[in-house]
């Protein structure tokens, strides 16, 4: 597992997944930050003007807007798994305040302890879900974890949470700051986004899903505004 295991961090550690993530944490006992490469675009958006100048802007969120979120409760056990290469390693969902997030122990060596401190509870948020968990594999965030430690000999807790919030609502359609968890869960109004127009789905599914919903208010936006 040693090259595919390489390979997921190489993803999630490529400069695109550092400048599109609000948060990066680059070691387990690191700090969850904005990583170097995010700042570094964000200010090349702000150089360009930030928003086009001089055209409709538009968005459509995966997630619902009336504040209502996933079901997932912050601060409890997502996945847990023990075995032939790992000890009581456990993830939980994001809590506020400080917290140990997720405990890394491989067998017969130091556990190591993620700690994350002032972010949101954001993995139980209304948004597009990290991969709505389908009969056809698609494992979602936490189940992605539960996958890779059963690839690895260990048994994994049934008891598991699959999937998460991937992109919050107010995100989608830029109506609020994400590191605020009052802000995640409160109804959106049209006059909160920087956009021009959007909609909100009607319920949190899986980000990207294009709809019937979604799909029709996007070709009504353009025919009626061209």
């Amino acid at each position: 597992m040693g090259p595919e295991l390489l390979k997921f961090s190489q993803l999630l550690n490529s400069p695109a997944a550092k400048q599109m993530s609000r948060w990066h944490l680059a070691k387990p006992n690191g700090t969850a930050e904005p990583a170097q490469e995010r700042a570094a675009f964000l200010k090349a958006l702000d150089a360009l003007g930030g928003w086009p100048r001089g055209v409709r802007t538009i968005g459509v969120a995966n997630g619902v807007g009336t504040g209502t979120g996933n079901g997932v409760k912050a601060g409890v056990s997502a996945v847990r798994g023990e075995g032939d290469s790992l000890q009581d390693t456990w993830l939980q969902t994001q809590a506020q305040g400080e917290q140990v997030v997720a405990r890394l122990q491989k067998k017969g060596e130091t556990a190591v302890s993620v700690r994350t401190n002032g972010l949101p509870e954001i993995d139980g948020a209304p948004g597009g879900l990290f991969t709505m968990p389908t009969a056809n594999g698609d494992p979602g965030s936490f189940g992605l974890a539960s996958l890779l430690m059963a690839a690895l000999g260990n048994t994994v807790d049934p008891e598991i949470i699959l999937t998460s919030c991937f992109i919050p609502a107010i995100s989608a359609v830029a109506a609020g700051d994400i590191a605020d968890t009052e802000a995640l869960y409160k109804p959106i109004a049209q006059k909160a986004s920087a956009l021009d127009a959007f909609i909100c789905a009607s319920s949190n599914e899986g980000h990207t899903t294009m709809t019937e919903e979604l799909g029709s208010w996007i070709v009504n936006e353009i025919v009626e505004n061209s």
